[in-house]
C-alpha cells in the first residue's frame, strides 16, 4: 500500500473513531499525509518497518485519548500495533522506561520535537509536560500501591 493510500485509510478510521465518540478532528489528510512521511515508515517508537509480520502501523496519540489526548497533528504518531497495544494510555515517558528493550531511546527527541514544532510550544515546554505526566501517572500508581497495602 502506497504512503497516500496508508495515510487515508489512517485518517478515515480516525475520522470514524471520533464521529463514534462525539470528538472533534482537528488535523487534516494532508497533515496525515506529512506525518507518515515524516515517520518515513517506521515506528515512532521501536523503528519497526510496517510489513506482514507487523502489521499496518496506526496513528497513536501521543497523549491517549482517555487522559484528554487531542487528534491534533501535535498530538499523533505512527505506531506499530505491538507499541500502540503497549502503550495503551501510559504517558509517553512512563512507556518508554517500561519499554527500555523496545523503544529506541533517540526517538524520543525526534517525538518531542515533532510535538513541539506542531504545537508551536518551544521543545523544553514539551519536554517538561511529558516528564510531568510520567511523575503524576507514577504518583498516583504509587499512592494506589499504598493505599490498597493499608486495606487490603
Amino acid at each position: 500500500m502506497k504512503s497516500y493510500d496508508k495515510a487515508a485509510h489512517a485518517y478515515k478510521k480516525l475520522c470514524q473513531r471520533a464521529e463514534r465518540d462525539g470528538q472533534k478532528v482537528e488535523v487534516t489528510l494532508n497533515q496525515v499525509k506529512a506525518l507518515f512521511s515524516a515517520y518515513d515508515g517506521r515506528c515512532a517508537y521501536c523503528n519497526a518497518i510496517e510489513s506482514e509480520e507487523t502489521g499496518t502501523f496506526h496513528l497513536e496519540h501521543v497523549i491517549p485519548k482517555s487522559v484528554g489526548g487531542r487528534h491534533h497533528i501535535s498530538n499523533l504518531a505512527i505506531s506499530c500495533g505491538k507499541c500502540n497495544c503497549m502503550k495503551g494510555s501510559l504517558p509517553l515517558v512512563t512507556f518508554m522506561f517500561n519499554n527500555e528493550d523496545r523503544f529506541v531511546r533517540d526517538n524520543f527527541g525526534m517525538i518531542a520535537q515533532f510535538v513541539a514544532i506542531t504545537s508551536k510550544q518551544p521543545v523544553q515546554d514539551v519536554v517538561m509536560s511529558m516528564a510531568h505526566d510520567h511523575v503524576e501517572y507514577e504518583y498516583k500508581r504509587i499512592i494506589g500501591d499504598m493505599d490498597a497495602n493499608l486495606h487490603g
